[in-house]
């Protein structure tokens, strides 16, 4: 979304998938905890307390939980193959989440948005049983801030009960042939 704001003119069109326009309260709160501790520990420290803010909150949900990963999909093959990849399901450091966390408190900004090419087609994908962005909260918070910043052409689509990965998900084929749709009709040359 900061890439949107910074180099939207540079786009011939945006595909968001498992986005949110607005993280919640606990952001902040959020925000405050991990700039503690990296004072103490470091930007580089692999931040426990932020995986148990994350990814640990966002698969309780989903009991029983085969997994520390079923948050990501309901397909239990895409699950697997995250869990046993050595370069997934890492503790993130608390930089990470300082940057991400501060960059998603300044997405509503209207000046910034003010600035995305009002005629740049987005499209926002996301499942309705996605823990990271809070069901359908997040993208449609998203949506109208997109709308409210006077974009022309903001579309959105929910898929059932999917979570976070849609291209790992049990409807990726659909997916994969909703985007490809998109795309083929909003070609600029």
């Amino acid at each position: 979304q900061d890439y949107l704001v910074e180099h939207g003119r540079g786009l011939a069109g945006a595909i968001f998938s498992a986005s949110s326009g607005n993280l919640g309260p606990l952001r902040v709160a959020g925000l405050a905890l991990l700039r503690t501790e990296a004072l103490w520990y470091g930007r580089r420290h692999r931040s426990a307390l932020a995986e148990a803010m994350s990814f640990k909150e966002f698969n309780r949900r989903y009991k029983p939980a085969r997994t520390d990963f079923d948050w990501l999909s309901r397909d239990p093959a895409e699950v697997d193959l995250y869990a046993n990849d050595p370069r997934c399901g890492f503790r993130c450091s608390n930089g990470l989440w300082i940057d991400l966390l501060s960059a998603a408190g300044r997405h509503a900004d209207a000046s910034r948005l003010a600035t995305i090419p009002k005629d740049l087609p987005v499209l926002l994908i996301n499942g309705s049983d996605d823990a990271a962005t809070q069901g359908v909260k997040g993208p449609h918070a998203l949506e109208r801030l997109y709308r409210k910043a006077k974009l022309q052409d903001v579309s959105s689509k929910i898929y059932n009960d999917a979570r976070h990965e849609l291209l790992n998900e049990t409807c990726r084929e659909q997916v994969t042939s909703d985007i490809l749709d998109w795309l083929g009709t909003r070609r600029r040359h």
